[in-house]
């Protein structure tokens, strides 16, 4: 869980830093991750101006997942529509002991949300879940609308090993 790469803060105002995307890609290879998962909207990508961000990740060797959130908010039909589609290869990543590295503006409350989605569906209770998201990442996990999602969702496990853990 990390804050979208390039993003830099000076004096409350975001910004891109010169290079700063690739050298956070190339850090974000480092720490051995294989997949970026991108969970901020288009329009976010072009205001923080990381709009090539696909690019770059690919570029660098990640494979780019792109599931949008509002800010603030809980996953949503443009999220689920997308993990629909990528939730199944993202677990491969996972199932291959590969790391994977969640990101939104700030790296708390979409990422934590997501990262404690995740951990549901490979066999934690929601509320272990959010514990651990937690305890890795204080202040994941914003609000009561993104802690309702992970702890109230009827979640179905990802891979038949996780439904055994579950059992």
């Amino acid at each position: 869980m990390t804050a979208c790469p390039g993003r830099w803060r000076l004096f409350g105002s975001v910004g891109v830093e010169p290079d700063g995307i690739r050298r956070d890609l190339e850090a974000i290879r480092r720490w051995g991750a294989r997949a970026l998962i991108t969970l901020v909207e288009a329009d976010e990508l072009d205001l923080m101006g990381v709009h090539d961000l696909a690019a770059q990740s690919q570029a660098a060797g990640l494979a780019w997942f792109h599931c949008p959130i509002a800010d603030f908010r809980a996953p949503g039909a443009a999220f689920e529509r997308a993990w629909q589609q990528t939730g199944q290869t993202i677990h491969a990543h996972l199932d291959a002991g590969e790391d994977v590295v969640l990101h939104c503006l700030a790296g708390l409350g979409r990422s934590g949300t997501v990262a404690a989605r995740l951990l549901v569906e490979l066999g934690s209770t929601p509320e272990d879940a959010v514990a651990l998201v937690r305890s890795a990442r204080p202040g994941a996990i914003q609000n009561r609308e993104q802690e309702r999602y992970v702890l109230d969702t009827p979640w179905i496990p990802a891979t038949p090993a996780a439904a055994d853990l579950t059992a």
